[in-house]
């Protein structure tokens, strides 16, 4: 699913620098669609691959798709910038790029400020906090403590070795 469209990127790049951003000839006087809708969906592939993490996709809250749409055209200015003009990157396209990534960070991490707010997560965050007085009496018991899954009764067990051998 594309997160923009050709015309969100028309209304905020000027049309002289969009004809010369999306062509590899300055000979060129049009808009190369093609190009800007490959280059889109590749951005919008790559905002999936980050939100595959957490949220069930596709994404259908109109208030979540604005959030991803300003994501995708500014990794889509981004990208048509550097992709022409790769050696002479500005400082204002690096940094709109980092900040569309740091936007897409803060929609998946723990310590993210922003969430979407309509999206399905996939499964909750669980957090494992390591205590510093062990349940172990040795490091090898610890290690040799493990999880055994009975799948054919749909039960956990879990299993001890000791000295004499593995118990319940």
């Amino acid at each position: 699913m594309a997160y923009c469209t050709v015309n969100d990127i028309k209304d905020h790049v000027p049309a002289d620098v969009l004809r010369r951003i999306s062509n590899d000839t300055d000979e060129d006087l049009s808009v190369n669609v093609v190009l800007i809708n490959s280059i889109i969906q590749e951005q919008s592939d790559l905002i999936d691959s980050y939100l595959r993490t957490i949220y069930l996709l596709p994404i259908t809250n109109t208030a979540d798709l604005n959030v991803l749409n300003s994501i995708c055209h500014d990794l889509t200015i981004g990208e048509l910038f550097q992709r022409r003009y790769p050696l002479e990157e500005s400082d204002t396209n690096k940094n709109r790029r980092k900040t569309a990534i740091d936007s897409l960070n803060n929609l998946i991490l723990p310590a993210g400020t922003q969430r979407l707010v309509g999206a399905n997560q996939k499964m909750e965050s669980t957090y494992i906090s390591v205590s510093s007085s062990p349940k172990f009496a040795s490091e090898k018991r610890l290690n040799a403590f493990m999880k055994v899954g009975d799948s054919a009764i749909g039960a956990s067990h879990y299993y001890e070795q000791d000295i004499k051998g593995w118990r319940r």
